[in-house]
């Protein structure tokens, strides 16, 4: 029975590993390369330092229109100043209405290298998610991909800060990050 419910509310997955759930009751295919309505690639790193307060990403948004639905991925490159600390704390932000969706982030999460599927019933402002940091100035990497639909025209942005402030103590989103979209529709 369970399984039928899933069934009605996400569909049938299909089993060739090559569509996803678009976020309007239907599969899709993506095309690789153009097929992305846009992408958008961090130019210059941008620290927040001593601080557990999230800050909008300078570079790594876009404005979605009201009602629609989008396939986001953002593949994040980041570092801390810690030797070793779960210190990166991210999540997004919406300035107007509300966007709800399913999402998945792979990263390096409490010690292990982790798929850790987060958000899994819907997004919120208020849903923060804490990812390793494995050595000073060390390079990792997270990557986020899912559906969302925005209930308003709004600026989406991803943010980010620690999770433990310090005198002295930073953690950067680097250049090259990526945030690409892509518009499903209605």
């Amino acid at each position: 029975m369970l399984g039928r419910l899933k069934n009605y509310l996400f569909g049938t997955l299909p089993n060739d590993a090559t569509k996803y759930y678009n976020g309007v009751g239907a599969f899709s295919v993506p095309t690789p390369g153009s097929d992305w309505t846009a992408t958008v690639t961090k130019g210059s790193d941008e620290s927040v330092g001593d601080s557990t307060t999230l800050q909008n990403d300078d570079e790594l948004l876009f404005t979605p229109s009201a009602g629609k639905a989008y396939l986001l991925e953002l593949v994040i490159k980041y570092t801390g100043s810690r030797a070793s600390a779960n210190d990166f704390v991210w999540d997004f932000s919406c300035s107007a209405g509300t966007m709800t969706g399913v999402f998945n982030s792979f990263a390096r999460v409490s010690g292990g290298i982790g798929d850790n599927n987060i958000l899994a019933n819907g997004i919120t402002n208020t849903t923060d998610i804490t990812c390793e940091v494995n050595g000073a100035g060390v390079l990792q990497t997270l990557r986020i991909i899912g559906t969302v639909v925005f209930s308003n025209s709004c600026t989406f942005n991803f943010r980010f800060a620690q999770l433990t402030a310090g005198v002295g103590t930073s953690v950067t989103c680097e250049s090259g990050s990526i945030l690409r979209y892509k518009d499903l529709g209605t």
